[in-house]
């Protein structure tokens, strides 16, 4: 499994409904089991961002279609990147030579 960290920003919807955060953040849980993955956390946020979503994937694509399926419910955007363990990067920067 890989990691990966969405960063989630609400809309204004988002923002409007705030109350309904908590029970949006289940139903994300729940779909990401149901798709092969799992929430390692879940993060609201001060600052630029309005919080964070740590997810374990098989895959990318999986990871992916998980952000589209939040922001595709209105009330937030979400960006996704690779997260690397330690141990991940230091494969990573042995192979740089």
């Amino acid at each position: 499994m890989l990691t990966f960290v969405l960063v989630i920003d609400f809309t204004g919807q988002g923002r409007k409904d705030l109350n309904q955060s908590l029970a949006r953040a289940e139903d994300f849980q729940r779909l990401a089991e149901s798709r092969g993955a799992q929430v390692l956390g879940q993060y609201w946020t001060t600052g630029p961002h309005d919080g964070l979503v740590l997810i374990s994937a098989p895959d990318g694509e999986v990871a992916a279609g998980l952000a589209f399926a939040l922001g595709a419910g209105g009330a937030v955007r979400a960006r996704v990147s690779r997260a690397f363990s330690r141990e991940e990067m230091a494969a990573i920067v042995d192979d740089l030579g």
